[in-house]
């Protein structure tokens, strides 16, 4: 009888979950755009484990993986808010296309980059790439769907992420192992023009868009005094907009201390749950139960986001981390220590939701790109700073107290931002 009726509450919540979306399933334009991130994301995996077998075979060294990373990371951080004022001045749908055209192109140059010379090139320019892509592909949302459908919109964008997490990196690895590194980047140069035909199709009312937009050219001739007053606008609005600069503190510092936590489970992994011969295993095993966890919080969020202040979701979201993360770092358990896991899954997915819809929906056309930008400005540059100060705590800390120590940071974060939002109520 218990049986039935869990699967009977099953049942409802997937049919409430289908009734919410079916609006946004029979938007053609968001649909589109979907079937474009779950192609890209598979593509990008691909291309994630195709250069890093790439680089080891070329070099043997991980600091030549870091430093190929660094570079795809340094562009974000210098041309974060310049990026975010041009996609605010022209049209999204144009942006997309042409960078993804630009991403087929880099991703083809891997096949021939045989030196790590011409690698180091190909991910700085991805990485000035991406410092337009992050803030536009974000942007476009809100020109998808309705203001009252952006969480929902965000939530199922959240959940295929976590699917591309679990299948994406299966399926690079098969491909990379059987036909190799040069056929990945070959497929990955591929998905970049399926998806540039895709946004080609999307149609958007962009009238309104266009009465501000300027040519591309005009755009170029500014004056460099110009540029910098229309980025001072986007700063003045971010410093204006109390809830946009919860939200972008509530990131960066969750990023500073979430970033150095993901090297350190292989490290848990071998001194607490199963040594050296369980590692690749163990450690496979949660990450793709943590994909199976943000599936599930995308769903969850869709269902239960709106009833609910939304910045106090999100600290109450970080305590929650806290919470599982310091339970996490006790248990010597691997089942136990898999289900908390996938609760952290679970809870990396509904802040990253809320945060996405709560920029989306207190932003304006005129801004939103500049926001983006300047979050992705700062986001890059500051999970690097995060790696590094987590390996350097492991020469002197074991991964299970670094875990606690974190876990102590998220908790005491999330109870200044309660605190101090219940003050300003009060006044």
């Amino acid at each position: 009888m218990a049986k039935l009726k869990i699967v009977e509450r099953s049942d409802d919540m997937i049919n409430d979950f289908a009734k919410r979306n079916r609006v946004l399933l029979s938007n053609s334009n968001f649909m589109l755009y979907i079937i474009g991130y779950v192609i890209s994301g598979i593509g990008t995996r691909l291309t994630t484990i195709a250069i890093s077998s790439k680089i080891l075979y070329l070099t043997n060294s991980g600091l030549s993986l870091s430093a190929t990373l660094m570079l795809e990371g340094i562009p974000s951080f210098l041309l974060g808010l310049f990026a975010g004022n041009v996609v605010d001045k022209m049209r999204k749908k144009n942006i997309l296309m042409i960078l993804y055209i630009l991403f087929a192109f880099t991703s083809f140059g891997l096949i021939f980059a045989n030196d790590m010379s011409l690698i180091y090139i190909i991910s700085l320019i991805n990485g000035i790439l991406t410092s337009f892509e992050y803030p536009a592909r974000s942007s476009i949302v809100p020109l998808l769907v309705d203001k009252d459908h952006l969480l929902e919109a965000n939530s199922i964008r959240s959940s295929l992420s976590s699917i591309n997490m679990i299948v994406g990196y299966s399926i690079g690895g098969i491909i990379v192992s059987i036909f190799g590194n040069d056929v990945s980047f070959l497929i990955d140069s591929l998905t970049f023009i399926i998806i540039a035909i895709l946004i080609a199709f999307i149609r958007i009312d962009e009238k309104a868009q266009e009465d501000k937009s300027e040519n591309i050219f005009d755009d170029v001739s500014k004056t460099i005094n110009n540029i910098v007053s229309e980025i001072k606008q986007g700063i003045g609005f971010i410093k204006d907009s109390r809830i946009i600069r919860q939200v972008i503190n509530l990131n960066l510092l969750s990023t500073l201390i979430i970033s150095m936590q993901t090297p350190l489970v292989y490290i848990f992994v071998k001194n607490y749950l199963g040594g050296e011969k369980l590692l690749a295993a163990r450690s496979g095993m949660l990450f793709s139960l943590a994909g199976v966890g943000g599936l599930i919080g995308g769903i969850l969020i869709n269902s239960i986001g709106k009833k609910f202040n939304n910045i106090s979701i999100m600290t109450t979201v970080l305590l929650f981390d806290g919470i599982t993360l310091i339970a996490f770092s006790n248990s010597k358990i691997f089942l136990l220590s898999s289900i908390l896991f996938t609760f952290l899954g679970v809870i990396f997915v509904v802040f990253e939701t809320l945060t996405d819809t709560i920029i989306q929906e207190n932003t304006n056309d005129d801004n939103r790109g500049k926001v983006y930008g300047f979050l992705g400005s700062l986001v890059d540059p500051l999970s690097i700073i995060s790696l590094g100060i987590g390996g350097a705590l492991t020469s002197v800390l074991s991964a299970k107290a670094i875990f606690i120590l974190c876990g102590i940071s998220e908790i005491t974060v999330s109870l200044i931002y309660k605190v101090c939002n219940k003050v300003k109520l009060i006044n």
